[in-house]
């Protein structure tokens, strides 16, 4: 018998939880691999993540590689590349990632995404690349703080009108229509439409969007801003905002990034953040201009499936 005949692959038995997960994200920094590992223990209590999407590699009843996805609305995954113990060969990595992908294409899922923090470990890419990951982006995590918010709306030639649920058609278009041109990962460009991006932003949750906002100049739509509200981390976030190409050029972007800040003081939460594009400077300035700072950075690779 191989020693690949003597490796099973199996979801999470629930007393080696806490061993798989350490596991599963050891290509981290210990602080940051706690920090994940509570994480994720806390969304299973919650309910909120079930066990299927965690995966262990055994070999003779001996937890030997183990790996972490993540299923979410709208059809998307969020997928951490597998680790294993340094005396396990190559095939266990293929037969995790295998396994992994496998799970996931079963509950639907069209793009996975895998977030490398840092400057990522050279193996993690390479385990990435053989399993059809391709880079997507940089992304740029930004915060602005209470002290950098505005004390009343911000002037100018915009208004925002709030989303609700019978406008939903009417998002959805302004949505793709902000997609055209695009600069913000556009090798995303056609993977999913609209909806399918409205509704892993949360557009069918119980209770609807409370802070989506279509963005209009006099008697048309030019844009969109979506926040989410997140009470327990005490911040909100800059979930999406977009301009149509003709709006486009009018330093518009400072303008609806000042009133995200405003919405934020409103609802008492001290911090907003974002994530952007590391390639889409427009974006980036009109951030820096309204007082957003970076704090991390991630590398994106996606498989489309």
């Amino acid at each position: 018998m191989s020693s690949s005949d003597s490796l099973e692959i199996t979801p999470v038995a629930p007393d080696r939880l806490p061993q798989v997960l350490a596991l599963a994200f050891s290509n981290l920094s210990p602080r940051d691999a706690a920090i994940r590992v509570e994480a994720a223990l806390a969304e299973i209590r919650w309910g909120r993540l079930p066990l299927d999407g965690i995966l262990q590699a055994c070999r003779d009843g001996r937890l030997v590689g183990a790996s972490f996805t993540q299923v979410l609305s709208g059809r998307t995954a969020n997928f951490w590349p597998p680790q294993v113990l340094s005396s396990e060969p190559r095939e266990t990595v293929k037969r995790l990632i295998g396994a992994s992908i496998d799970r996931i294409r079963g509950d639907g899922v069209r793009v996975a995404h895998a977030l490398l923090e840092g400057q990522p470990r050279p193996s993690d890419v390479m385990r990435l690349k053989e399993a059809g990951f391709s880079r997507l982006a940089e992304l740029y995590y930004l915060l602005s703080e209470e002290e950098d918010f505005p004390a009343e709306p911000p002037a100018g030639p915009l208004l925002f009108e709030p989303y609700t649920p019978e406008k939903y058609e009417r998002l959805c278009q302004i949505v793709e229509q902000t997609y055209e041109a695009t600069r913000d990962c556009p090798g995303l460009d056609g993977v999913r439409d609209a909806a399918e991006v409205l509704e892993g932003y949360g557009a069918f949750g119980e209770p609807p969007p409370q802070h989506w906002l279509f963005v209009r100049h006099g008697d048309r739509d030019v844009g969109c801003l979506l926040i989410g509200d997140h009470p327990e981390h005490e911040n909100c976030e800059l979930t999406y905002m977009g301009l149509t190409c003709s709006a486009r050029g009018n330093g518009w972007g400072s303008l609806i990034a000042r009133h995200a800040q405003w919405v934020t003081r409103r609802l008492g939460r001290p911090r907003l953040v974002l994530a952007v594009d590391a390639a889409n400077g427009p974006a980036r300035r009109a951030y820096r201009r309204a007082g957003f700072r970076g704090f991390d950075r991630r590398q994106v690779y996606i498989l489309i499936l």
